[in-house]
């Protein structure tokens, strides 16, 4: 007997088994998202859970496209920051969803702002937003999460709700839709309320 072969018996079962385990119902949801893309039917519409902001939000100053840009440059608009990373299904996923929101709420002079938690920075974060036609959120570069730290981020996808000139602020952490109607009216209300 060989030393890999229980291995890859293993792999064999498992991989025999695998077509008839995934098609069984359509889908296999891995907790909020569906195996093959796109949230699960359990998030349509749903709510954001918003928990308030514990400490205060640091000023960082952070590389963009443009060069290091500080917090400070938006203090007299409310901001949408989504924490993400290329590595994260969950965050890759709402990607389509935070640009299309983005649009609606510049509407409501609200700036919707990502931040790549991505350890290569810039060089891996921005080629993978070009790829994916994300434009209109403005894309900070957090490598060593200098901002995710200060304000307790447990887990990506995370986004702050910061109201104008940082007075107060809210944490929903985990995917949402974030252009379904109803989360576009809770974060206008959160956000001008």
């Amino acid at each position: 007997m060989k030393k890999n072969q229980p291995l890859k018996i293993a792999r064999r079962y498992v991989i025999g088994r695998l077509p008839s385990f995934l098609f069984a119902s359509g889908a296999v949801v891995t907790g909020t998202h569906t195996l093959f893309g796109g949230l699960s039917p359990a998030m349509a519409s749903q709510q954001l859970d918003l928990k308030p902001g514990k400490t205060a939000l640091p000023d960082m100053a952070l590389a963009s496209d443009d060069g290091i840009i500080s917090l400070s440059k938006w203090a007299d608009r409310p901001l949408v920051i989504n924490f993400w990373a290329t590595w994260c299904a969950p965050c890759v996923v709402e990607l389509p969803m935070l640009e299309e929101a983005a649009q609606i709420l510049a509407e409501d002079n609200i700036m919707l702002v990502l931040v790549s938690m991505d350890r290569g920075g810039q060089q891996i974060a921005a080629p993978f937003l070009q790829e994916r036609g994300i434009t209109t959120p403005v894309s900070l570069y957090d490598p060593k999460a200098e901002m995710g730290r200060p304000v307790g981020l447990r887990g990506l996808p995370t986004t702050l709700l910061v109201k104008k000139n940082r007075a107060e602020y809210a944490i929903h952490t985990g995917p949402a839709e974030w252009n379904d109607k109803a989360v576009i009216e809770q974060l206008r209300a959160y956000l001008l309320g």
